[in-house]
């Protein structure tokens, strides 16, 4: 069966909600790179982006625990 793969999405997502899925595959490719640098023996790297904050906040979390934003991690 060969999928029609057209340029329009089949449901619109709000804006909002773009944004919070656009930061959370950066949050993921970013710790994708830097553990894969960690596994060949790059050692550890301070200096992460840590988009954790952004996207809670984007998500409608106004007040939330620090122990929350290592959930992406």
């Amino acid at each position: 069966m060969k999928l029609n793969r057209s340029k329009y999405p089949l449901v619109r997502l709000p804006e909002k909600t773009d944004l919070v899925l656009f930061l959370i595959k950066q949050e993921l490719k970013a710790n994708k790179f830097f553990n894969t640098l960690v596994e060949m023996g790059g050692g550890d790297f301070y200096y992460r982006p840590c988009l954790d904050s952004a996207i809670l906040s984007y998500s409608g979390f106004q007040d939330y625990p620090d122990d929350t934003c290592w959930i992406f991690m």
